[in-house]
């Protein structure tokens, strides 16, 4: 009896060893492409970079197809690759693999590869896995911290970024310590859904331009503690419920915005299902034109920048957002807030707008207020303090009295005075 017990378990372990072994063959090597290493079911044949007497003893190795080769993905076969564990088999010898690397081209436009797992990752290419249109999950851990910057070309057939254009990528897992997220890293890939904190840690320093542009089935918050640089079009047409912004003070200013065909493109412009932003920036100068706007669910807008000077340049920052409901501004040095078009303009249900910081001069309250639906003083029911703003601050309270005429009169009790809209409409400020 414990003969057949030590035997059961003797054959229990000599499984459980061979499922967790995932032995890969070193074939030959091919002049200008590398070191054929084949898949366990032999159905995938990738290529080890290294010349004809490289040594892959130390289990550092990279997978091929860079510029050396062509820049052009040199896998063959079709299926999944599952690099999970690798071993290497040379002969009698098994080496395990401590450190891979992904070439820049790796599966770059390859048909066939239904998807890629791979641990120990140490390095990931620019265009690794671009345009790959079969490509449908993802599977990366290891200690790769960057995301290498792709081409930043908009049109979809020159740009290229790490996992930029996989028309079926629908699960991707990085469980990786990012810093840094290239240009384009996932620009065009509208099918990839899940949570953007599973890709994107909270202390990423740097998100490149485009780098999520037309991602827009990634949901969720994407939640940041210091970045220090954020690229043009960075989050435009991206699918997040959120944006919670918080950055390094070294960043003083988002690239500025672009228009064309009568539409605004910038950092956070046109996102479908974004309710909520703020940003948090103590060093921030400019906001930049044409940044924001255009996304219809934001409710919220929320910015707490103290040296902030600009809102949005001449054509103010956060048009085209009609369920805007409350604007939270810590931004006590603020001077221009747009020249054309007032910052809010076309926000027509804005219920609060609350300044957590000293009074700006009585020119930015007006051009703030002038794009803010206004309150009547003419009826009962259009009496509302919705501009809220530090209790007891004197400079606020100097501010309200420049305001004060007749109209103050009908403000609701508790409320400082009045800031004008137009000739007829008026806004109540309340301590």
């Amino acid at each position: 009896m414990k003969n057949c017990l030590f035997l059961v378990c003797a054959m229990a372990l000599a499984s459980f060893a061979s499922q967790a072994e995932n032995v890969w063959t070193l074939g030959s090597y091919e002049k200008h492409v590398g070191w054929q290493l084949i898949s366990p079911d032999g159905a995938v044949t990738v290529f080890l970079r290294g010349g004809p007497a490289a040594d892959f003893s130390s289990g550092e190795v990279t997978l091929c197809a860079c510029e050396n080769y062509g820049g052009r993905s040199q896998v063959r076969g079709s299926g999944a690759i599952d690099m999970r564990g690798l071993v290497i088999a040379k002969g009698d010898r098994r080496i395990s693999v401590k450190s891979l690397s992904i070439g820049s081209f790796f599966l770059l436009g390859k048909d066939g590869i239904s998807a890629f797992y791979a641990d120990n990752v140490a390095k990931i290419g620019v265009k690794s896995f671009a345009k790959a249109k079969d490509l449908g999950e993802v599977s990366i851990s290891g200690t790769a911290d960057i995301l290498p910057d792709g081409s930043s070309a908009m049109h979809p057939s020159n740009r290229a970024g790490v996992f930029s254009d996989c028309p079926a990528l629908t699960n991707l897992t990085l469980s990786l310590p990012l810093v840094s997220i290239g240009s384009v890293a996932f620009a065009g890939s509208s099918n990839l859904a899940g949570d953007v904190a599973r890709l994107v840690p909270k202390g990423v320093t740097n998100i490149g331009a485009c780098a999520f542009l037309h991602a827009s089935s990634l949901r969720g918050t994407l939640e940041t503690t210091a970045i220090r640089s954020v690229g043009a079009r960075a989050f435009q047409s991206a699918g997040f419920d959120e944006i919670r912004l918080g950055c390094d003070e070294g960043l003083t200013e988002f690239p500025p915005g672009g228009a064309s065909g009568g539409n605004a493109y910038g950092v956070f412009t046109l996102c479908p299902n974004l309710t909520n932003l703020e940003i948090r920036a103590s060093g921030l100068v400019a906001m930049g034109n044409l940044n924001f706007g255009d996304s219809p669910a934001l409710r919220r807008f929320a910015a707490d920048a103290p040296k902030l000077q600009s809102l949005g340049g001449t054509r103010g920052c956060c048009n085209g957002m009609p369920v805007l409901e409350k604007v939270e501004l810590n931004t006590p040095v603020l001077r221009e807030v747009g020249d054309s078009w007032p910052p809010f303009n076309a926000s027509r249900r804005i219920k609060e707008v609350v300044w957590r910081s000293d009074a700006p001069s009585p020119a930015v309250v007006k051009r703030i207020m002038k794009g803010v639906p206004s309150v009547s003083n003419a009826s009962e029911d259009g009496k509302k303090c919705i501009f809220r703003i530090p209790r007891g601050n004197e400079s606020w309270k100097a501010l309200a009295s420049e305001f004060e005429g007749r109209e103050a009169e009908f403000a609701p009790p508790g409320c400082l005075g009045v800031v004008f809209a137009s000739s007829r409409k008026a806004w109540v400020i309340e301590e």
